[in-house]
């Protein structure tokens, strides 16, 4: 059941009130046994659980808002079916190999000529899928955690009501993180059912030999999420907000171009830019065909013309975006305390 938004406004000022209440005359700690001694090495740990209690409580605010939402819970379903559902199409885009043994040797059938839905290959080919649905439904989500309170005028409201702007924006950063935990989760585990079904053989190496794309896929969800809230942040208005993280891409090939062809800056600093380095935690998979091999020779010639890699390494694409991710929460938390709510 859905509500309009005069309903959900005035549910929203309701729970809030109540959350509110509830924080400024209940002492958290109480809820933790106090067994601190003269001698005891960790004074601190009831008031730790005290707040863990207390960000439990923004946590489930904003859940409660959310899950009312319709196109929170549109975009969420689709990602959910779509994400699985993208293993049944490339089973039936990508043809069967054998017709192509003729063109390879056996070295190179072993090495390219994989079925990307088997392990170990599952967690890039997959990885990269569901990096589409990152920044286009996950995208969106994040936008709509920040502008649904200026639409809906619950902001000024939860003020009020007595949750200072660190709290609130606390709340909307905790959600954010359970988000991009949650999703990244669901694509463990489809990962691992689908490699299973593809994988005649399994061995535990098999399986872990490039899970470290569990990790990788998580941040990059936090970052794409992070520049999503942040243009909420700033533009405040959902539609314009989406138009602008929908079209940032395009800026930075822009750019990009500008500062490689025009400019002649040809520096690894160039590939650091936000989305390009989001992107490159989990570069594009190619099942190998005759066509793509072509491609991959291709990329390998730009990087002898140009001097620099066509992608980040995971390392150097992971520290790139740990910054931007730092950059984007602290100048979302300077525009939301200097902004008139």
């Amino acid at each position: 059941m859905f509500l309009d938004e005069e309903e959900l406004f005035q549910l929203n000022i309701m729970m809030e009130t109540s959350i509110c209440e509830l924080s400024r005359t209940t002492n958290f700690n109480k809820f933790i046994p106090n067994i601190k001694t003269d001698s005891d090495p960790y004074p601190n740990i009831p008031i730790l659980a005290g707040k863990t209690v207390e960000m439990l409580h923004l946590l489930l605010l904003e859940w409660k808002k959310l899950s009312l939402n319709r196109t929170f819970v549109v975009m969420s379903s689709l990602y959910l079916a779509l994400l699985p559902a993208t293993y049944l199409i490339g089973k039936f885009i990508i043809p069967d190999s054998n017709h192509r043994k003729g063109s390879f040797n056996e070295i190179e059938l072993q090495t390219f000529l994989q079925d990307p839905y088997m392990f170990p290959f599952v967690w890039k080919s997959f990885g990269y899928t569901g990096s589409w649905f990152n920044f286009y439904a996950l995208g969106i989500i994040g936008i709509l955690i920040i502008t649904m309170e200026y639409n809906h005028k619950t902001m000024r409201q939860s003020i009020i009501n007595g949750l200072t702007r660190t709290e609130f924006f606390l709340s909307k950063t905790l959600m954010i993180l359970a988000v991009s935990l949650f999703f990244s989760l669901y694509f463990l585990v489809c990962g691992l059912v689908i490699g299973f079904i593809n994988t005649d053989t399994v061995y535990t190496a098999k399986i872990f030999q490039h899970i470290d794309i569990v990790p990788l896929y998580s941040l990059q969800i936090m970052g794409y999420m992070s520049l999503a809230a942040f243009f909420g942040w700033v533009f405040k208005r959902f539609s314009l907000a989406i138009i602008i993280y929908f079209a940032y891409p395009l800026f930075e090939l822009i750019l990009k171009w500008v500062l490689l062809a025009w400019m002649g800056l040809k520096h690894i600093l160039v590939l650091c830019l936000p989305v390009n380095a989001m992107e490159d935690l989990i570069p594009i998979y190619f099942p190998v065909s005759g066509a793509n091999v072509e491609v991959i020779e291709q990329t390998f010639k730009y990087e002898e013309e140009m001097g620099i890699p066509f992608f980040l390494s995971a390392t150097q694409s992971s520290i790139v975006t740990i910054c931007f991710i730092a950059l984007f929460l602290f100048l979302s938390y300077r525009i939301f305390m200097r902004s008139d709510l």
